[in-house]
């Protein structure tokens, strides 16, 4: 681990200015990715908060 973050740092701390271009729906893309993942992670939350709520509550029981 040590190794890939030192790596990571000496290719930031040597890179070359890039002069690329960059459309607008690239980041609109971007964006929308984000938001879906977002959308997505929190969904997945509530359905785990539930079940695990599930698991430590007690059922009512029906008096015959």
């Amino acid at each position: 681990m040590k190794k890939f973050a030192a790596g990571f740092l000496i290719m930031i701390a040597t890179s070359n200015p890039s002069y690329a271009y960059v459309d607008p729906g690239s980041g609109a893309f971007l964006l929308q990715i984000l938001a879906a993942i977002g959308v997505g992670a929190l969904f997945y939350m509530r359905k785990a908060r539930e079940f695990v709520k599930q698991l430590f509550t007690r059922r009512k029981r029906k008096d015959r």
